[in-house]
């Protein structure tokens, strides 16, 4: 809600039909808050979403392993996929929110 406060242009990617994101566009101002279909395995879609960002936030995770994704899949493929599509359209900053919070001295 701020980000479209202080005037910035928020990008949110989504799988589905895009029914459960319609209320972010009251957020912000007419055209302020894009949605913007993706799948993280069509790296096309990944490099259209990430495309004119300056900024990326991947909140992308979960909790458990599903039959579509595991973890390796989930953490590991995915960050690579946003990284590559990053670093092809010039982001300036990548910021990683992690759902299972991850030690560096875990076993």
């Amino acid at each position: 809600h701020n980000l479209g406060k202080i005037g910035s242009r928020v990008v949110t990617p989504y799988r589905g039909d895009g029914m459960n994101i319609r209320h972010l566009k009251m957020m912000g101002d007419l055209g302020q808050i894009a949605h913007v279909p993706f799948h993280i395995r069509d790296q096309a879609s990944v490099d259209k979403a990430v495309e004119k960002s300056s900024v990326v936030v991947n909140c992308i995770g979960n909790t458990f392993e599903t039959r579509n994704f595991t973890f390796q899949q989930t953490y590991l493929d995915t960050t690579k996929a946003l990284v590559e599509a990053c670093q092809k359209a010039g982001v300036d900053r990548i910021i990683n929110i992690s759902s299972v919070n991850a030690a560096l001295d875990s076993e």
